[in-house]
């Protein structure tokens, strides 16, 4: 059985995650809006090597 401090963690993990993943699509829309073509390929390939 799973404790309930398990099941507690997890979800704020989850919550975690899933705004993280949320905010970095939010901010892909917002850079690639702002930047042109060569200039994001640039940025999403910083990003791509530091995470």
């Amino acid at each position: 059985m799973i404790s309930k401090k398990t099941l507690k963690e997890g979800g704020i993990l989850l919550f975690a995650t899933v705004l993280g993943g949320f905010l970095n699509y939010l901010f892909n829309i917002f850079i690639g809006r702002m930047l042109t073509p060569s200039e994001y390929s640039v940025v999403v390939s910083l990003f791509s090597v530091f995470v």
